[in-house]
């Protein structure tokens, strides 16, 4: 049986209809002129290839070019073979063109959650970018982005029904399984849109272009919603993606799709804790969560705002005879068991990560568990480089790979420097990884890696905030470690500040490192920052644990150091007979083996029984400590011995000598480069001069000392001469600049939670009322 006369009668009269010649079509399809000369006269069987080219060319409707490949495979417009010619009109005219048929709305979108909740900002995203519909050639399409089981499913579907009236003719829908190993491959997608879309088995073409090409024109005029889940990679889905400024997609996908050219996107995040209490009250009963509210807060942390776990964990109080809210968070107490609870029926945290973790590559599924069993809460990407063990560009790579596939994150985004941390769930997921396939040591020689970073980029922290400190001796780091440069205190103060509890966290952890230094090492590395910052709760916490660490190792050195830490940190506390206590157990730990520990002591006491007013005694030690750091040639500990000097010098009458000993001090920190020291000095000479009388020399003094305090961020020294400036202002009759030394003092204080704020503000209020 030959080709039907209908496809050729088809095509010419879509073409005289247009009033176009055989040229003019040619040139628009792209279709050889003896090619559509033969096709019109049904002498060649056309290609699918050529009658969607014809079609796309003529501006056919979609029931129009069905119409036209039904011809080309030799049905009659109803779909029955045939092979004889249509009929002419009743003069003999011509048969008319197909009419354009009523479509039959397509409605394949999952059910909605009852109890969707939340995320009306993504909602109202998602329907702005798809309010004005898209430019010629040129469809909207919207991604959903996030880790697995953050609700990307259920906002996209809950989405597209809240969009059915703006789509009229339907919304077409597949979960594309990108996070399996069996994703739908593209031939296969079209072919179930295709089939959505009324076209037979029979007619779907073969080739992937060619079904493409088909679905497309069937799409064009059509008003329709494309949602597509779960989608692996953008080569997935480039297939089914419109041609028609009428019709929109909606994606979601684990993977940030960035191969994918004008998405508009949305990474989803985890819900706040209100948005998490709302889900959990909208799944369980409400009633038995207000009446624990202690566990229910508990069981909100346990499942990190993770709309999946949250789920669960709501389904299980539902549904299990006797659980209760504190019964299942006993349960998910304990990290180690977490993901073990957190499934019910088909449904599991950690199955929904293990789909996103068996598409990373070996490389990057090392990186995947080192970082998240690595001690620490965040990195940066030099930190990441020494824990990963490999070069900066190859770490970036890392970085950059699992923070596309959601399994990493960025934190803190207003930070210079990006930083990258684990949602808690997917941490706990990629320690059960490290634990399970670790068995070379390769986590421990990583954290030994990151731990020396750290190490020795605290101590250059340190000499830059307090120039000149004494530091023990510590291993190398390792070669080509890629160490922070601090132009500047001010930029070592931000870095301590930004890793503080990183800092923290690995003292902690190296304690757990029988006989290894690198505890107290770390610790001892610490003291700069948090002397200029008060922060006396980490201090006491990494100094404890540091000393109970070199204790069980039966470390002298350690030991003996960390109690002169201690006592130091007493001291700064105003505990001075702990202090002195302290100093005294260390002297007898260390013993005189090394001069310059025991010049270090005798200071420490010395400075302590002149806090407790026992002058003499603190004369006596501080002088041996200055001529002991003198004769060891450590030009730094004898000039601060000196400045240590001049307190109780001061109180004992002996205000020449105090002032001498100052203007050395500070002669020998301004040669040494020390801006602490020199601050330190100028606020010592400063309170001399005021008992002296010379209030003018004091005050100038005093405005040194608060410049170079508040530059290198030592807010405790600045507030302390700013009180003492405010208080000479005062003296020589300048209330105004009294009282704007005395508020910049206040804000010093108030930054530090510093008790030493309501005195300051004492003054103000006396200040106000002369």
């Amino acid at each position: 049986m030959g080709v039907p006369v209908r496809f050729g009668s088809m095509v010419r009269e879509y073409r005289l209809r247009r009033g176009w010649t055989q040229e003019d079509l040619a040139e628009e399809s792209g279709v050889s002129v003896h090619a559509i000369s033969m096709l019109e006269a049904d002498r060649r069987k056309p290609r699918l290839s050529s009658v969607n080219a014809l079609a796309q060319a003529l501006g056919l409707g979609a029931a129009e070019h069905a119409e036209l490949i039904a011809a080309a495979r030799g049905q009659t417009a109803r779909g029955q073979a045939g092979g004889g010619e249509q009929p002419a009109g009743r003069t003999g005219e011509p048969a008319a063109p197909p009419q354009q048929q009523a479509h039959r709305p397509i409605a394949q979108l999952p059910p909605d959650l009852p109890d969707f909740t939340s995320r009306a900002d993504a909602v109202a995203a998602i329907r702005q970018a798809f309010g004005q519909g898209g430019t010629a050639g040129h469809t909207p399409v919207f991604a959903v982005t996030g880790p697995g089981g953050m609700g990307k499913t259920s906002l996209a579907v809950h989405a597209a029904h809240a969009l059915r009236e703006r789509y009229p003719d339907g919304q077409l829908f597949a979960d594309l399984q990108g996070a399996s190993a069996n994703p739908v491959p593209p031939p296969e997608l079209v072919a179930r849109f295709l089939r959505a879309l009324g076209v037979g088995p029979a007619e779907v073409p073969d080739t992937l272009d060619e079904r493409s090409a088909l679905y497309r024109s069937l799409l064009t005029d059509r008003r329709i919603l494309v949602v597509l889940d779960d989608v692996g990679d953008g080569a997935q889905v480039r297939p089914v993606l419109p041609a028609s400024s009428g019709c929109a997609v909606l994606l979601t996908s684990r993977s940030r799709l960035p191969e994918l050219d004008g998405v508009a996107r949305l990474e989803l995040a985890a819900f706040t804790d209100q948005e998490a209490r709302e889900l959990l009250d909208r799944i369980a009963e409400p009633s038995a969560l207000a009446a624990d509210a202690t566990a229910t807060a508990e069981l909100l942390a346990h499942c990190a705002g993770l709309p999946l776990a949250l789920r669960i964990t709501g389904s299980r109080l539902l549904t299990e005879p006797g659980r209760t809210v504190r019964t299942l968070t006993d349960r998910l107490a304990d990290a180690a068991d977490r993901l073990d609870e957190l499934r019910v029926g088909d449904r599991a945290v950690r199955v929904s990560f293990e789909a996103s973790y068996a598409q990373l590559d070996a490389e990057q599924a090392r990186a995947f568990r080192l970082l998240g069993a690595a001690p620490t809460r965040s990195l940066g990407q030099a930190a990441a480089t020494a824990l990963l063990g490999r070069e900066p560009v190859r770490t970036e790579r890392l970085l950059v790979a699992l923070t596309s596939r959601h399994l990493l994150q960025r934190v803190d985004q207003a930070a210079p420097v990006p930083r990258y941390g684990f949602h808690d769930l997917i941490r706990l997921y990629a320690q059960e990884r490290s634990g399970a396939v670790d068995q070379s040591g390769e986590q421990r020689a990583a954290d030994e890696r990151l731990t020396l970073w750290y190490l020795h980029a605290a101590r250059r922290a340190g000499l830059l905030l307090v120039p000149h400190a004494r530091q023990t001796p510590v291993p190398p780091p390792p070669e080509h470690l890629p160490l922070p440069e601090f132009p500047a205190a001010e930029e070592a103060m931000a870095w301590c500040e930004a890793e503080r509890a990183n800092l923290v966290d690995l003292v902690r952890h190296t304690a757990g490192w029988a006989g290894d230094r690198v505890c107290w090492q770390l610790a001892h590395s610490l003291w700069p920052f948090f002397t200029l910052r008060r922060y006396w709760t980490d201090w006491a916490a990494v100094t404890e644990t540091a000393l109970d660490h070199a204790r069980r190792s039966a470390d002298r050195e350690g030991e003996g150091l960390m109690l002169v830490q201690w006592g130091t940190l007493a001291h700064a506390q105003a505990d001075y007979p702990a202090a002195i206590e302290r100093y005294q157990e260390a002297a007898r730990c260390l013993g005189p083996q090394d001069p310059a520990v025991t010049a270090m002591i005798e200071a420490n006491l010395g400075v302590s029984y002149r806090q407790l007013r026992d002058f003499e005694p603190a004369v006596d030690h501080l002088t041996r400590a200055a001529e002991a750091f003198r004769a060891a040639g450590d030009r730094y500990g004898e000039a601060v011995c000196l400045l240590n000097l001049v307190p109780a010098q001061r109180i004992l009458g002996r205000h020449e000598s105090a002032l001498a000993h100052s203007r050395l001090a500070l002669a020998a920190f301004e040669e040494l480069g020390s801006a602490y020291g020199q601050g330190h000095a100028l606020h010592a000479a400063t309170l001399v001069l005021v008992e002296l009388g010379d209030l003018p020399q004091a005050r100038e003094t005093a405005e040194q000392a608060v410049a170079l305090r508040e530059a290198i961020g030592d807010r405790d020294g600045a507030a302390s001469s700013l009180e003492s400036l405010g208080a000479l202002h005062r003296q020589l009759g300048d209330r105004p600049a009294a009282v704007a030394a005395w508020t910049r003092a206040e804000a010093h204080y108030e930054a530090l939670g510093s008790p030493k704020a309501q005195a300051v503000r004492e003054q103000l209020a006396q200040a106000a009322e002369e």
